[in-house]
Formats: structure tokens, sequence, C-alpha cells
């Protein structure tokens, strides 16, 4: 057996409790971060409520600098995107989303 495989720091073992700790730290600063933003977030022990697709694209919408982070325009682009995928290259409605 090699040195490698006998001392490996990387093992499948070690590597996902390494990332099972990372993904900790990085909820836990999030968290921290949101809370010194004053960043209204509901209590941790509730969980969060799953999103459908156009549920969370209406929750970016409402928000004019996520909606440019995410989808690199604003609100009123995306609307004026939209009707134009309507009215021009026959977009239809698949779902709860205004079309």
């Amino acid at each position: 057996m090699s040195r490698s495989d006998s001392a490996s720091e990387h093992s499948s073992d070690s590597s996902a409790s390494y990332w099972e700790d990372v993904r900790y730290a990085a909820v836990v600063g999030g968290y921290a971060t949101a809370v010194a933003a004053d960043v209204p977030l509901p209590p941790p022990c509730f969980g969060w409520q799953e999103l459908n697709g156009s549920q969370w694209v209406r929750k970016v919408l409402s928000h004019p600098k996520r909606s440019s982070t995410n989808f690199r325009m604003e609100p009123t682009a995306f609307y004026e995107l939209h009707e134009m995928l309507i009215n021009n290259h026959g977009l239809r409605d698949y779902g709860d989303f205004d079309t």
C-alpha cells in the first residue's frame, strides 16, 4: 500500500466531513452577515420555504438589486423581454407565471 493511500488527509471520509464543516460555516457566516445588515430573516429553527421557479422569479424581481445580480437586468427590462417573447416568439404559459 502506498503512503498516499494509507496517510491521505483527503480520503472520502475526511473529505465528506470537511465539506459538511464548510457548508455549516457558510450558513453560519451568511446568517451572521444578514443579521448584521438588518435583513429580515425567519428564525433559523423554522427552516426555509421551498419556492418553485415562478415564485423564485417573482421574489427576485421584487428586489431591483437582486434582479440585476441574478438576471443582469432591471425588473422592467425583464418584463419587457417577457412580453416580447410572448408577442413575437411564441412563448406560452406553462405554469402560474403571468404570460
